[in-house]
């Protein structure tokens, strides 16, 4: 790591087992209550508006039910990625002029200038410890890519390694 410059230091992704575990349990109630609604159907005395009713709540609580798995998928992904990535979260590399970084989700290295750096978030109220990166690509569009969890986001040291390179304000900070 010479001439390498450790910004954003990883930590290991407690918060995002408690966020997955949340919306699995939440994912679940809301399928109970979408087959609550079924049995209602069965009720004797059912007109029309009765049926409607209880059919748009039935798949009102189904769909949410399926946002929340999905949402708990994903989380489950970006924290077991975390977990098994060694590399710190984001990195200055003096020699190249370049921050390196990994993209958690998809699990890979990227590179970019400084000036290419549109936006730096992350804050323990906010991300729950998670650092995302706003940039532009090679083909010039913005992407914004999830770091992982980092243990320094609140820290006087994210901003004074990040000083050296570019002004924390300009990145939002």
């Amino acid at each position: 790591m010479k001439n390498k410059i450790i910004i954003g230091e990883r930590e290991k992704a407690y918060l995002g087992k408690s966020t997955y575990v949340f919306y699995f349990v939440l994912s679940f109630i809301l399928l109970f209550f979408s087959f609550l609604f079924i049995t209602f159907l069965f009720i004797e005395g059912k007109n029309s508006a009765f049926v409607i009713g209880f059919l748009i709540g039935m798949i009102s609580f189904l769909s949410l039910a399926v946002i929340f798995l999905l949402l708990g998928l994903y989380r489950v992904r970006i924290s077991k990625n975390n977990d098994s990535n060694e590399n710190e979260c984001l990195v200055y590399d003096e020699n190249k002029n370049v921050f390196i970084f990994y993209d958690v989700f998809l699990n890979k290295e990227i590179e970019v200038e400084p000036k290419k750096i549109k936006r730096i978030i992350g804050s323990k109220i906010r991300t729950s410890n998670e650092l995302y990166v706003v940039y532009i690509d090679s083909n010039q569009k913005i992407k914004k890519v999830n770091l992982g969890y980092c243990n320094n986001i609140n820290h006087e040291s994210f901003n004074n390694e990040l000083m050296k390179i570019i002004n924390p304000e300009d990145v939002g900070l």
